[in-house]
């Protein structure tokens, strides 16, 4: 896949290529138009007509994308491979005849078309296309959103949907796919910028009309549920149909808010009781460095609260009361250095719990977060504030 096709990981809330599982990215241009709205772009500026009629024609009181057929008789339909393409899909049968009624139809079938009943080719150059798209978004009695197209990435040796051998696309990829296409959609066409909002779940729903085959291209295809274009909204409601061989196979509808980045870390910061200690998770590493005097003791990381530090540690004849600061390091954040008032036991000669001193606010919520990302609870301990030497005492042990 080109430099063209591939899309940023940061964009999709991932953070390395192999778990992005679109590409392509692409927009679709109305099927057709109605004779008003092309009469607003044949009264504009010269090159907009140029483009206009290379893309578009009239005919019957319409202008219709230039390589799909407005209507087909009962025959020519009739010549339509049903394993290419699913033709009440897109057209509606009349009497005798089928006339094209999907305001927008996926690529695959465009090309179809195009292929079967012209010899030709469907492609329009992208630019061409973005061109023509604000063009239309120009007029005041344009308000159709903007039509999404992207490329599902199969990969079958991914290790969290083909962990077992599978004859078809998984469900569950099908669901993350759409989420990363709707985020894509998001932030490249609704006025968002990554970074600067976060963009919450609330409900989400899918339907398998088929199942999606392993050995066929998958095309992806996102909109606004009701159709109308909005710019830097507060709620989202996107609808994600998934088209395998001129088809729908599958359609997912999400709802969320999205959020200012500010708001909702305010929201998501957790104030943990401080009898509650976590255990490390394998993505914070456990070696940890505790300065005292003119030195520096590397411990290792056992426990974690917001009250302080549970170390095991190989130190002898160390002055705890020395100690004036841990040192966490996050990856992808750097060293956390917090500041340590007292120490305690807990019993074990190797053990030795730190307890902090007063942190700084940004101290405190780094520390919030560090637990909340990579920590689990572990369970409760109290520890008597009166006494530094009074050992912490367990209280529950969860499994």
């Amino acid at each position: 896949m080109n430099s063209a096709d591939s899309i940023d990981p940061h964009l999709l809330h991932k953070d390395t290529p192999r778990d992005v599982l679109i590409g392509r990215p692409r927009l679709i241009l109305p099927s057709f138009l109605s004779a008003s709205i092309g009469a607003d772009i044949l009264a504009g500026n010269p090159q907009d007509q140029d483009l206009f009629k290379q893309l578009y024609r009239a005919q019957d009181g319409r202008y219709v994308l230039r390589h799909l057929p407005l209507t087909l008789s009962a025959e020519q339909a009739g010549t339509l491979s049903t394993f290419e393409i699913r033709l009440a899909d897109f057209y509606t049968e009349c009497d005798d005849h089928f006339i094209l009624t999907a305001e927008f139809i996926p690529h695959q079938a465009q090309r179809y078309l195009a292929q079967h009943f012209q010899g030709g080719d469907a492609h329009i150059p992208p630019d061409q296309v973005m061109r023509m798209i604000e063009c239309l978004e120009s007029l005041a009695q344009w308000d159709k959103a903007r039509q999404g197209s992207y490329l599902l990435i199969n990969d079958t040796k991914n290790y969290y949907f083909y962990n077992k051998q599978h004859e078809h696309v998984p469900g569950l990829m099908l669901i993350e796919v759409a989420r990363q296409a709707m985020y894509h959609y998001v932030y490249n066409y609704l006025g968002h910028q990554r970074g600067a909002v976060s963009i919450s779940i609330e409900d989400l729903r899918i339907s398998f009309n088929a199942y999606t085959e392993s050995a066929y291209e998958v095309e992806v295809v996102v909109q606004q549920t009701h159709g109308l274009k909005r710019s830097q909204p507060k709620s989202i409601d996107k609808c994600a149909n998934f088209y395998q061989n001129g088809r729908l196979v599958s359609r997912l509808w999400l709802q969320g808010a999205v959020i200012k980045l500010p708001l909702f870390k305010r929201m998501r910061s957790l104030n943990y009781p401080q009898d509650h200690w976590f255990t490390p998770s394998d993505r914070l590493p456990k070696n940890i460095l505790v300065h005292h005097a003119d030195s520096a003791l590397q411990a290792r990381l056992s426990l974690l609260s917001v009250l302080g530090v549970l170390v095991t540690h190989q130190a002898e004849g160390i002055n705890w009361s020395t100690v004036t600061t841990v040192s966490l390091y996050i990856e992808g954040g750097g060293f956390l250095s917090l500041p340590v008032a007292s120490t305690c036991s807990t019993g074990e000669p190797d053990q030795r719990v730190l307890v902090f001193d007063k942190l700084s606010k940004s101290q405190a919520s780094e520390l919030r977060e560090t637990i909340k990302c990579h920590c689990f609870f572990a369970g409760q301990m109290q520890w008597n504030a009166g006494s530094s030497t009074d050992p912490l005492a367990p209280e529950q042990i969860v499994a």
